[in-house]
């Protein structure tokens, strides 16, 4: 499927800008919560939540080359928050070729890989599993958000943030339940022809029972419903270091890889 790695980016830009403007105004203030789109990047601040995926800049150099001056203001914007440590995300087809050069001269180190897959909206292999997938409203936002903090080990702030974007205008969030016991999350956020896929976090007990495959089925589904035509998930990578259960996984629901994504990581002194 020969796509345009320059969409990947921009559906989960405007998905991030969203989740930001889910934020309830008193978490924004509690913890330091700020979204900067400058050009085709985008700033995400968590100034009181020490967590690399809500402390992160993406998106540079994709519509116009990123500048040496950008690097720089980026650098003092997480510093003024006061955010001990940062992600700077590069897509390979970022431009200028030299950006990840002007990183590590900053002082930034590559830390890992972040791998960006995708597929059409036709149906994947049917999953099996004795668990019950259902579309949530906001009655159960706050146990979505429970799940998915817990999963993840973040504070539950970020959950109850994530919780704040069941219902919006373009998101649809689903649970897995064991009997009438919730015990997995997962959600998708569209946009034109695009859906960003993201929360998908099973309890321990529930795990290698089938549920995000489920949950995978029902968002394609859901999504193809919603006009879009192509999907878009991101996962670690899978190295004999580190092994990725979800790329496998991804890969075994019919996702190719679109590209490997750098993180470059800054710590403030």
């Amino acid at each position: 499927m020969e796509l345009d790695h320059r969409q990947l980016e921009k559906i989960e830009r405007a998905a991030w800008v969203d989740l930001h403007a889910a934020a309830p105004a008193a978490l924004k203030a509690e913890y330091g919560l700020s979204c900067d789109a400058v050009g085709s990047g985008i700033r995400s601040l968590a100034s009181g939540i020490d967590v690399l995926a809500f402390n992160r800049t993406f998106g540079v150099g994709v519509d116009e080359p990123a500048t040496e001056r950008f690097m720089d203001e980026t650098i003092e914007r997480y510093r003024q928050a006061e955010v001990p440590r940062f992600f700077v995300q590069v897509m390979p087809e970022s431009s200028p070729r030299q950006l990840p050069h002007w990183l590590l001269r900053r002082g930034f180190a590559r830390h890992n890989n972040w791998v960006k897959l995708t597929r059409n909206v036709d149906p994947p292999v049917s999953a099996e599993t004795t668990l019950r997938v259902a579309l949530i409203g906001a009655s159960e936002a706050h146990v979505f958000g429970t799940i998915a903090a817990s999963c993840f080990e973040w504070p539950q702030s970020c959950g109850d943030w994530v919780a704040a974007t069941v219902g919006r205008p373009g998101w649809a969030h689903w649970m897995a339940y064991d009997k009438d016991h919730p015990v997995a999350t997962a959600a998708l956020f569209a946009d034109g022809e695009w859906a960003w896929m993201d929360l998908a976090a099973t309890l321990p007990e529930a795990r290698s029972r089938g549920a995000q495959s489920a949950l995978m089925g029902a968002r394609i589904d859901q999504a193809k419903k919603m006009g879009c035509r192509y999907l878009v998930v991101e996962t670690g990578e899978d190295t004999p270091e580190r092994p990725s259960r979800s790329f496998r996984n991804m890969q075994r629901l019919n996702f190719q890889v679109a590209y490997v994504r750098p993180n470059y990581l800054y710590h403030h002194a």
